[in-house]
C-alpha cells in the first residue's frame, strides 16, 4: 500500500507536453546597426577619464555587452562603470582585467537608449601619472558576450565611433558622493578628482545647489539646496580659461575585499524586503549597495520549509558595496529560501560575483538554470568550469546559443542522440510534422511515453475507468525512444539514467549511461520528511 498517496491520478514521469503542438521556428530578423557614440576626453596626467557611449537615436535597449581595451602603458586598470537606464532598471556586472574590461548590462523595460541626453554606458578609467602632455590614446571597443538586444525581440549589431583619450587638461573628476539615492536639502556632497582651485567651477543641470567650497587641489564640497538625486545628471567642472569636463556621477561604494576583480552594477530602485530565491534555483552570489545617508542593518533570513532557521545580521556604511556568496548569507541546504530585509531601503543585485567562483575552483558545478551567458563573459568556461544542469535540453540550447553551453553538461533520461531504433523513428517523424530543424528532448518523450502507455493500460483494462486502468497499467513495459521501460508498483517508472556533453552541434554527446533502466526511488531517505515513506500501489 501507499504511506502517502500525494498523487491520486495516473502519474507518470514529467507528464507535460512540452510544445509538441508548436510550429517550426521562424527565422530570425538580421541584427540592425546601431550607431554608438564614444566620447573622446581630455585628462590631466594622474587623473581620471569618463568616457561616455550615447545613442543619439531613442532606440528601447534590453541587454547587451561591451569589451573595452586601453592602452596598459597609459591607463591603469578601469575604476568604476555605469549603466543608465530612462526607466531605472539598469543593472548588470563588470570584471576589470588588466587592459580589458567586459561589462554585461540589463534594462527590462527597454529603458537603455531611451534619452540622447543620458549616456548608455560610462566606463571611467585612471591616466598614469608622468604621462607627457599631448599623448593621445585610442581605445577600442567591442561587443563582448552578448549582442545587443531590444523590446519585441530585436537585435543590434552595434558600432562604435572612433574614441580617444588626450593627455592635457587641468583638472578631472573621479566621483560625487554620494551619487545616488534622494538626498535632501542641506545635504553636502563630496567632489573628489584632481586639478581643483579655489576657482574651480561647478555645475548639476537641474540641480539647486549653493557656491562651490574649495577644501585641496582633489576635494570639494557642494551644498544642495533642494533635495535631489544626482544619479545620471549632467555635471560640467572646469577652472577659468579650461576646457569644460562633463561628467555623469552614479553611486561609486567601496567593493568588499572578498571580490577584488568584480563591479556589480546596480539598479535604481530599492528594496527593504526582497526574495532573493531557493537554493535549488538560487543566485551565485548576491550584492547590496547603499545608498542612504547613514549606515543600514541588512538582515539575511533564510526559511528551510517554511520554518525559520538562521538569521545573519551585517551593517552596511553609506555609499558602501556588500557581495557575498549565496552560501555565505544563507543555511546552505536544500529546499531553502533566502531574504533580505533592511532597516531602510537598499539596491541589490542577483546572480551576482561570478568571478569570485574563481576561489572555490569546483570540479563541475551543479545547477538547475546556471547563468551561462554572464559565466563566459567572467572567463569561466567549460573547459575549467564544466556547468552539470538539470533542466537544459536540446530546446534550451538552441534558445541560449551554443555558443555559451558547448562543453557543459546534462543529466536526463533521454536524449535525441539516444541509439535504439525506437529512437530513430521517434525522431524522423517527429521532425516529419514539425519540420527538419526542430529537436526533441527528455519532457517531450516523457510525454509521448505517458500516452502510450496509457493506451495499453486502457487496452489492457478494455475500459476508460480509472481504477482498473490504474491496476492494470501496474507492470506495463514499453519500447520507449530511450529504451525499454516499465511503470512499478508505486506508479513511477523504470527509466534509463545519462549524462551528455553539449557538442557545437547543440547535440548531446552520451558521455555516461546506466546499462539497464534503474527503478525509481519517489520517496528521499535521507530528508527527515520523507525518511521511511514507501509506495506500493500493488498491495491492496
Amino acid at each position: 500500500m501507499c504511506k502517502m498517496r500525494r498523487l491520486g491520478v495516473f502519474c507518470l514521469q514529467r507528464c507535460v507536453v512540452y510544445g509538441l503542438l508548436a510550429g517550426s521556428l521562424s527565422a530570425a530578423d538580421p541584427p540592425m546597426l546601431l550607431p554608438i557614440r564614444v566620447t573622446s576626453e581630455t585628462v590631466p596626467a594622474g587623473g581620471f577619464a569618463q568616457i561616455k557611449f550615447f545613442i543619439d537615436a531613442p532606440t528601447a535597449i534590453t541587454s547587451g555587452s561591451v569589451k573595452a581595451n586601453f592602452d596598459p602603458a597609459v591607463f591603469d586598470t578601469v575604476r568604476f562603470v555605469s549603466v543608465f537606464s530612462a526607466t531605472g532598471d539598469a543593472y548588470g556586472s563588470a570584471e576589470p582585467k588588466g587592459n580589458t574590461v567586459n561589462i554585461l548590462f540589463q534594462s527590462p523595460s527597454g529603458g537603455l537608449g531611451r534619452s540622447p541626453d543620458l549616456p548608455v554606458l560610462t566606463i571611467q578609467v585612471p591616466v598614469r601619472a608622468g604621462i607627457p602632455n599631448g599623448t593621445n590614446s585610442t581605445a577600442q571597443f567591442s561587443v563582448s558576450t552578448t549582442a545587443w538586444q531590444g523590446l519585441a525581440g530585436a537585435t543590434f549589431t552595434p558600432q562604435f565611433s572612433a574614441a580617444s583619450v588626450t593627455v592635457g587638461a587641468a583638472v578631472s573628476m573621479a566621483r560625487l558622493h554620494p551619487g545616488a539615492g534622494l538626498l535632501p536639502a542641506g545635504t553636502i556632497v563630496a567632489v573628489e578628482g584632481t586639478g581643483f582651485t579655489p576657482g574651480t567651477m561647478l555645475q548639476v543641470a537641474g540641480v539647486a545647489s549653493g557656491p562651490v567650497i574649495f577644501l585641496d587641489t582633489t576635494h570639494l564640497q557642494l551644498p544642495l539646496l533642494a533635495s535631489a538625486d544626482l544619479q545620471g545628471k549632467h555635471v560640467t567642472i572646469y577652472n577659468p580659461g579650461e576646457p569644460v569636463i562633463d561628467f555623469y556621477p552614479d553611486l561609486q561604494g567601496a567593493v568588499d575585499d572578498t571580490v577584488k576583480t568584480f563591479q556589480p552594477i546596480f539598479p535604481k530602485q530599492q528594496f527593504s524586503n526582497s526574495y532573493l530565491g531557493g537554493l535549488l534555483f538560487a543566485p551565485t552570489a548576491i550584492a547590496v549597495q547603499n545608498t542612504q545617508l547613514v549606515p543600514v542593518d541588512i538582515n539575511f533570513h533564510t526559511e528551510i520549509l517554511n520554518n525559520p532557521s538562521l538569521n545573519r545580521k551585517v551593517t552596511l556604511a553609506s555609499g558602501a558595496t556588500l557581495i557575498r556568496n549565496f552560501d555565505e548569507v544563507s543555511a546552505n541546504l536544500v529546499r531553502a529560501s533566502l531574504y533580505l530585509q533592511t532597516s531602510l531601503p537598499v539596491s541589490a543585485v542577483r546572480e551576482a560575483a561570478y568571478s569570485d567562483r574563481r576561489r572555490t575552483s569546483p570540479a563541475i558545478v551543479v545547477k538547475s538554470y546556471p547563468p551561462f551567458k554572464q559565466m563566459q563573459s567572467a572567463g569561466l568556461n567549460a573547459d575549467k568550469y564544466p556547468v552539470m544542469s538539470v533542466s537544459v535540453a536540446e530546446e534550451e540550447v538552441k534558445a541560449i546559443g551554443v555558443e555559451y553551453l558547448k562543453g557543459h553538461y546534462a543529466a536526463w533520461n533521454y536524449f535525441q542522440t539516444v541509439n535504439t531504433p525506437a529512437n530513430k523513428t521517434f525522431v524522423e517523424n517527429f521532425k516529419q510534422k514539425y519540420g527538419k530543424d526542430r529537436v526533441v528532448n527528455d519532457p517531450m518523450e516523457a510525454a509521448y511515453i505517458m500516452v502510450y502507455m496509457w493506451k495499453m493500460a486502457v487496452e489492457k483494462a478494455k475500459t476508460t475507468e480509472l481504477e482498473a486502468v490504474r491496476k492494470a497499467a501496474l507492470g506495463l513495459t514499453f519500447d520507449a525512444p530511450e529504451g525499454k521501460v516499465t511503470l512499478e508498483s508505486n506508479h513511477h517508472l523504470s527509466k534509463y539514467v545519462r549524462i551528455g556533453e553539449i557538442g557545437a552541434d547543440g547535440m548531446f554527446k552520451i558521455v555516461s549511461e546506466s546499462k539497464e533502466a534503474v527503478k525509481p526511488i519517489p520517496w528521499n531517505q535521507y530528508v527527515a520528511e520523507t525518511k521511511g515513506y514507501a509506495c506500493d500501489w500493488s498491495d491492496p
